[in-house]
């Protein structure tokens, strides 16, 4: 176990173990035909918000929040589960991963146990998406990643500059922290791609039974 994963389970396990206000968790339901939902609400001191939303085993889920309370964070938890896939406070206020079972996944919205010892408030946004549902339109295959969704099942990494290495993003951004590089000829599994100001950038797994996914600029990338 990394240090960063002690940390993780360090930082849920006091989250847990603070004495939250029970409230139910909300269920997310997106809009006939959308693919995404945002939500705003407000927690104050020891307050955790739940939000639920229900996806299959092979899609997409992209999570982000943004806060004017810098120690406000998410966490997400498979439904009936403590055992949390992400932690907001060690891994920050972006998640992307393809989801390994169907059901139920819990976003668990707190403050940081000092934030909320002061009983300080926060404001938040919390945007989800769901992406590889029924209902995806399969444009014809692309020469390269000039699609927003459908294309081949793996993308070939090409184009990257001799002696350097395509970055694999936790978000779709060149700011976005790195969990991997890869080199030219990688193949990587395609799970669909997004415009951001700008550019494409797509959804990836990276190969070798790593279990890392993130997203990649669609310029590096063939079929």
């Amino acid at each position: 176990m990394s240090i960063i994963q002690r940390i993780g389970l360090i930082v849920l396990a006091a989250w847990l173990a603070m004495p939250a206000a029970a409230e139910a968790a909300s269920r997310i339901r997106f809009a006939p035909g959308a693919d995404s939902a945002t939500l705003r609400g407000r927690i104050i001191g020891y307050e955790v918000r739940d939000y639920v939303v229900s996806a299959r085993a092979g899609q997409v889920m992209t999570v982000t929040m943004a806060s004017d309370n810098r120690t406000a964070s998410f966490n997400i938890l498979p439904a009936g589960s403590r055992e949390a896939i992400f932690i907001g406070a060690v891994g920050g206020n972006t998640f992307t991963t393809r989801l390994a079972r169907s059901g139920d996944t819990v976003i668990s919205v707190g403050l940081a146990r000092s934030a909320a010892r002061r009983n300080e408030a926060a404001n938040f946004r919390l945007s989800v998406r769901i992406t590889g549902g029924p209902g995806w339109a399969e444009p014809p295959a692309q020469d390269f990643a000039d699609g927003l969704t459908g294309g081949p099942d793996t993308w070939r990494v090409a184009g990257v500059p001799p002696g350097d290495l395509l970055n694999i993003r936790r978000g779709p951004s060149p700011s976005a922290p790195v969990v991997a590089s890869v080199p030219n000829g990688t193949r990587l599994a395609n799970g669909g791609c997004r415009m951001v100001s700008g550019s494409r950038w797509c959804m990836v797994d990276v190969p070798g039974g790593s279990g890392i996914s993130g997203w990649a600029n669609g310029r590096f990338l063939r079929e």
